[in-house]
């Protein structure tokens, strides 16, 4: 489902929409992915429209600033092991896409630093081509591999977003050409200094867009088995 608001009040949304139709008193849509292992197109999603969804995080929501004609993030920094693995003399911009299923996509000089990380943690992945991005993956089972693969930190200026190895990783998958057990949830495929979010990013945090505002509201997800971390 694309979510993007309208752009200066042209091609309105779905949510336009349904408040123009009194159908919700807000232009609010909440998000929440019950996750206990990630397999690619198939968690449970519950999606709100204009209320937000009791039980689905613990603690107090975050509030993050986007643009104003998308759900996009600006000054964002991946880091891995301390290192810092998008470009160093580029600002980056990373998108909300709720039509990707991926943690993220990003471009080619991130990818190369993450991809070396990963091969470095756990040497039984290969990467190879398929469907014009290139994916890492293994036949060992992401139960085993995980224990091997360090965190990732999305930095929205001072707001640090740490995913364990288990939510940016894909127990099993669409690819018809391999036999992995486990698949690596990010890829590549952006321009210099773009970043995307796909909905395995929304499967670590419970999440609230506010369409008025243009602010998101990040939250620890009540509903996921394992532990991402807002600080």
């Amino acid at each position: 489902m694309g979510l993007a608001p309208s752009v200066n009040g042209t091609n309105p949304n779905y949510v336009d929409t349904l408040y123009n139709d009194n159908r919700i008193k807000k232009r609010l849509v909440s998000w929440s992915v019950a996750a206990t292992e990630l397999v690619m197109g198939n968690n449970v999603t519950n999606i709100t429209f204009g209320t937000p969804i009791a039980g689905a995080y613990s603690g107090n929501l975050t509030v993050l600033n986007s643009t104003k004609d998308s759900w996009s993030f600006d000054d964002v920094v991946l880091t891995i092991n301390s290192t810092v693995v998008t470009n160093a003399s580029q600002t980056y911009n990373a998108h909300l896409n709720t039509m990707s299923d991926s943690l993220m996509r990003v471009d080619d000089l991130t990818w190369t630093n993450i991809k070396q990380i990963v091969m470095n943690s756990n040497q039984d992945f290969n990467c190879t081509q398929i469907q014009g991005s290139e994916w890492c993956g293994t036949t060992t089972p992401c139960e085993s591999v995980n224990a091997t693969l360090p965190d990732i930190t999305i930095t929205f200026n001072s707001t640090e977003l740490t995913i364990p190895a288990y939510g940016a990783t894909m127990r099993h998958n669409s690819f018809d050409n391999n036999d992995w057990a486990c698949t690596l949830a990010i890829t590549n495929g952006m321009s210099d200094g773009n970043i995307t979010l796909g909905t395995y990013f929304l499967a670590s945090y419970y999440a609230e867009l506010d369409y008025d505002s243009m602010q998101m509201s990040i939250g620890d997800n009540s509903k996921s088995s394992w532990s991402a971390t807002i600080t």
